[in-house]
């Protein structure tokens, strides 16, 4: 069978006056480099990458001190190229923490600083993002061994809410 396809031009369109978004999906080639485009031209402005986790302290900052942040910012500058906007998710612990699972354990107080203190670099390093999202699926990890729990989760939210401001 046959399928034909008409892509519109794209129209100029502020992110903030759109209310399409896309939920970019994990295991595909670099999607920002033929996606985006195409969800550009279809009004798509709301972006939530996680392609190879390029927003993630794990991928940023794999060993104490050593901060990387080249992934994400080739994925920044694409986005904007499209006039798209980032909903960037906070997600997962350097795994400098030592911690059982970067995504599945608590943190302690000290490491609870670090994670303020590198959600600030994001916070500074990404200034045209102003939507954050704390965590993927948290629901799923309330019932963790390592202690991330419901009650875990609510002390992870005011203290990343309060290092975004």
């Amino acid at each position: 069978s046959l399928r034909v396809t008409r892509i519109p031009e794209r129209q100029e369109l502020d992110p903030e006056a759109s209310f399409v978004g896309m939920n970019i999906f994990q295991q595909q080639t670099r999607y920002y480099s033929y996606q985006l485009p195409l969800f550009a031209k279809a009004g798509v402005r709301w972006v939530r990458p996680w392609l190879h986790w390029e927003n993630t302290w794990k991928m940023q900052e794999p060993k104490p001190g050593v901060f990387d942040t080249e992934q994400l910012d080739a994925l920044r500058r694409r986005m904007k190229e499209h006039g798209q906007k980032f909903v960037y998710i906070l997600y997962n612990f350097s795994p400098t923490l030592g911690l059982a699972s970067t995504e599945r354990s608590a943190l302690n107080d000290e490491q609870m600083k670090l994670w303020q203190n590198y959600v600030k670099r994001i916070v500074a390093h990404c200034p045209e993002v102003n939507d954050w999202e704390v965590w993927n699926e948290p629901d799923g990890l309330a019932r963790s061994q390592n202690g991330f729990s419901v009650d875990f989760y609510k002390k992870l939210l005011r203290e990343t809410a309060g290092a975004v401001r």
